[in-house]
């Protein structure tokens, strides 16, 4: 099982658990002016606005993926790249923290040469409605197994999205967690 914790339009650290990736371990590559190591809550953390961190030595095909997240009600994204073979090709899911309730809150995408094909992926294929908790850690748990998925948000033992096909035939890749803040969006920070 990975744990790590996401802070959002950002992301933080991991969780003392079997399997941890520890974010001042130096092996994740952080990417982004707004990307930087910190402390949050006591926890070592990284935060990001727009930005990434990247965990190449990790090969993940088939497992849990575990993480606390903290987001804000500002429109973000917050993405979990996973299965990834380069940096244009891979899968993902996301959360909109700004469309809690709204029918695709998270959402499930392939990427295919750069490319999210997140247009082709929608209603019960790859999108649902959630209830997004702000500015409170989060949990958020997607589990893999072969071509299905099922993401966790929060302490619930129900997903709130099940993908019952990904895109993708399932290779072990490696992981990226982003943080995308669209510009000139009201609020604090970057």
């Amino acid at each position: 099982m990975l744990r790590l914790l996401i802070l959002a339009g950002l992301i933080a650290a991991p969780l003392a658990a079997q399997g941890a990736l520890p974010f001042a371990d130096g092996k994740w590559e952080l990417r982004g002016d707004s990307t930087v190591l910190t402390t949050v809550d006591g926890r070592a953390a990284v935060r990001m606005y727009t930005g990434s961190a990247t965990r190449r030595d990790v090969r993940l095909e088939d497992g849990t993926i575990d993480m606390d997240v903290y987001m804000s009600s500002r429109r973000s994204f917050v993405y979990v790249g996973f299965r990834m073979q380069d940096d244009q090709n891979g899968e993902e899911f996301y959360i909109r923290p700004h469309k809690s309730g709204l029918p695709d809150a998270v959402q499930y995408a392939p990427i295919f040469q750069g490319q999210s094909a997140w247009q082709l992926y929608h209603g019960t294929a790859g999108t649902a409605a959630a209830n997004v908790p702000v500015n409170a850690w989060t949990r958020l748990r997607i589990v893999l197994s072969g071509r299905q998925a099922a993401v966790f948000l929060g302490d619930t033992l129900r997903p709130v999205l099940v993908v019952p096909r990904l895109a993708r035939t399932p290779r072990a890749g490696y992981l990226e967690l982003k943080g995308f803040l669209p510009r000139d969006t009201p609020g604090a920070g970057p």
